[in-house]
Parts: C-alpha cells; structure tokens; sequence
C-alpha cells in the first residue's frame, strides 16, 4: 500500500504547529482517504507523529475536507457543514468525540452546485467570532473533466458557542477567469487576518 498526503492546513495549538492533512491509501483498485493530524517539526522542516483521525460514527470511503483549529485547550474539528458536525481530537490516538451536530446550521443556496463542504481551518476574526471559508462546485459537463467551478463562501462562527451566527449567501471567490491545468479550479485554503 501506498501513501501520499494532500490538502496539507497548519494551525497552532499550546504551542506546537500541527497540520491537517488527507493520507490517501493506495487500495488496488480504488484510493482511500482518511483524514490525519501531524505534528510540524520546525527543525527538521517535516510532518511527524502522523495520526489518522477515528470519526465518532462509521467512516465514508472518502474522508476529506476536515477542519480543524485550537479551541479552550482543546483541537476542535469541523467534520461537516450540512449538517454541522463538530468533533473533539485527541492528538495523540487520533480518537474524536462528537461536540456538536446541527441539522440546519445555515442557509445555503440552492443551486446545481450541490453539497457545501469545508475549505479553510477557522482562524480569529475578533474577540467573538472564528471566520472560515466554505465551498460548493459545479461539476464538468464532461466525466473525465478535472475543470469543475468552485464556489468560495465566507462563515463566521461564535467563539463562544462555536456556533455559525453569520453566512455570506453569495460567493466571495470563484474560478473560471485564470488559465492553468483546471482553470474553474480556485480552492480557497488558508486565511490571515491582518
């Protein structure tokens, strides 16, 4: 089996950089992606003490686009937006526990674009809000087609509550306008606040 790490998002938590990552797993016939937590090594300029995270409940084949930011001591993760599902981490075994599960936390539009999936790990907004970037896409026409259009929304999240209190209905980033190997492609994945 073969492994390779992806969509790479680092946070700080009690002084240690961490990183979110996917590991995809070579399977033969199929790839398996599981979502994973490391620790950066500042020195040796690598990711150590990889830990693929246990979801609370039956795994997908496809465990992806987790976020994951530190929160009162603790490494909070956005597992889903609809319906919301925040778990707990514990770094070191990569056991989660669920914190919150909302049903219908925002509106999204209803578009072609289908599901809403995360795109950023929250950071601080101000002294009541975490902010994060979420996102839809549409698919190609076409099946072998890489070029899907994604659609980048912002979300404010109560720091308190850890609830979201605020959704930017219409996309503040699209793609389609640049050229490159995918050009729809503008996968939004890091914030700062300056």
């Amino acid at each position: 089996e073969k492994e390779s790490i992806t969509q790479c998002y680092f946070f700080e938590h009690q002084g240690q950089v961490y990183a979110n990552h996917c590991v995809y797993e070579n399977k033969g016939e199929y790839n398996n992606c599981s979502a994973a937590l490391s620790r950066l090594d500042l020195k040796a300029g690598a990711l150590v003490n990889q830990t693929t995270i246990k979801p609370p409940f039956p795994r997908q084949l496809n465990e992806k686009n987790w976020v994951m930011f530190s929160h009162d001591g603790r490494i909070v993760c956005r597992y889903s937006i609809e319906p919301y599902v925040l778990l707990e981490i514990d770094p070191e075994s990569g056991q989660s526990s669920l914190l919150m599960k909302l049903d219908k936390a925002i509106d999204v539009p209803s578009s072609a674009a289908g599901p809403v999936y995360n795109s950023t790990n929250p950071i601080v907004w101000d002294d009541d809000h975490y902010i994060t970037f979420i996102h839809q896409r549409f698919e190609s026409l076409s099946p072998d087609d890489r070029n899907r259009l994604y659609l980048q929304y912002v979300l404010l999240i109560d720091r308190k509550t850890l609830a979201p209190v605020s959704f930017i209905p219409r996309p503040i980033i699209t793609g389609g306008r640049e050229s490159g190997r995918h050009r729809g492609v503008h996968y939004t994945m890091s914030l700062i606040v300056d």
